[in-house]
């Protein structure tokens, strides 16, 4: 650290920039009118096409969470190509940031679900990639592939939610919960694992069969 502190001074100074903007919100956004009234609209039944991209949504999480957790920790526990690990999250921040724009451009021409599937094959080489062959290309790949994706995938699920007419809120919730879900898994299995076997690899090339059977469910999934 350039300043001479250690990560826990970082997770605190984080912490207090997370306190003062929900502050912020709380002293800027202003009330609802008193006498306003909430017009949300017919609820919606869920239906049997939205479970599958529901789990389809929280095999996503779990699948994407395990390579952008540990993905650092493989390349620095490889000394052939430790001297990329800088860089690792510089390309994922590159590739993220105009993949949303993206991806939603490619829906358009496309489907919504399609597009969804295609991105979840994509995020699956790219996470498959780094468990079969650890140099400096697929460090490149994986962190083109898969931050290239995420951010995409995140919300290409969210608008297949809105699909189905009736106020879609309920749905984007268990949407939301789902990939929770998932994101919260990943990590606890891969550490799991890796303290049984020393290795990454089997957790990465779990994620990525996640992922292709994420795509696989959202194609089942009917407007």
């Amino acid at each position: 650290m350039i300043y001479g502190g250690d990560w826990r001074e970082m997770w605190f100074a984080s912490a207090g920039l997370a306190l003062a903007a929900s502050i912020a919100v709380l002293l800027l956004v202003p009330p609802d009118h008193p006498g306003a009234t909430h017009n949300f609209g017919p609820k919606s039944r869920l239906s049997s096409g939205f479970w599958f991209l529901l789990a389809a949504y929280g095999l996503f999480g779990f699948g994407y969470i395990i390579t952008a957790t540990f993905i650092v920790q493989m390349v620095r526990g490889s000394p052939a190509i430790a001297s990329l690990e800088p860089y690792v999250f510089v390309l994922f921040g590159l590739s993220a940031a105009p993949s949303v724009a993206f991806w939603t451009w490619l829906a358009r021409r496309s489907t919504i679900l399609r597009t969804f599937a295609l991105a979840a094959i994509v995020e699956a080489v790219g996470v498959a990639a780094s468990a079969l062959f650890l140099n400096p290309a697929t460090v490149i790949l994986t962190s083109v592939f898969v931050g290239g994706t995420f951010m995409g995938l995140t919300a290409l699920g969210l608008l297949g939610a809105r699909e189905g007419g009736g106020d879609p809120r309920g749905r984007i919730a268990l949407m939301t919960a789902s990939f929770s879900a998932g994101q919260i898994l990943g990590p606890i299995f891969a550490g799991h694992v890796y303290d049984l076997t020393g290795s990454l690899a089997g957790p990465s090339l779990t994620a990525a069969g996640a992922l292709v059977i994420a795509a696989l469910l959202s194609l089942r999934r009917q407007p």
